[in-house]
């Protein structure tokens, strides 16, 4: 016998949370060269959260599922999810250009130091006051 999944939704409220946590952590990584837009809605793919990039338009789309599979959307957990997609967010170079199948290893390298850069002075900084 098959367990049946429980679905929760997110509500207005979730959604105000889950756009104010995102815009912090947008300024605490300092990801200022991007137009960012959010959505709540129906998202097929079973996720809490997506961010969807455009690299060359340096746009993005960061929103939060109207649906919750198994996971109640808790304030935590909204709070989580948006740390995870600004997270996408910082890494979707690196990412693109892993999935390329021609990039210079200078590309590579700059993103690299585009990071680290950012983590000395978002986590160093932090923990060397």
């Amino acid at each position: 016998m098959e367990e049946e999944e429980i679905v929760y939704s997110t509500t207005k409220r979730h959604f105000n949370l889950f756009c104010k946590e995102v815009r912090k952590f947008i300024d605490v990584f300092g990801l200022m060269g991007w137009e960012v837009n959010f959505e709540h809605k129906l998202y097929l793919y079973n996720a809490q959260a997506v961010c969807i990039t455009d690299q060359q338009g340096r746009t993005c789309t960061m929103a939060l599922a109207t649906e919750w599979i198994a996971l109640k959307p808790t304030d935590l957990e909204i709070r989580k999810a948006a740390f995870h997609e600004v997270c996408e967010l910082l890494l979707s170079r690196l990412n693109t250009f892993a999935k390329y199948r021609f990039v210079r290893e200078s590309q590579i390298d700059e993103e690299s130091h585009n990071l680290i850069r950012i983590l000395e002075r978002v986590v160093w900084q932090q923990t060397h006051k």
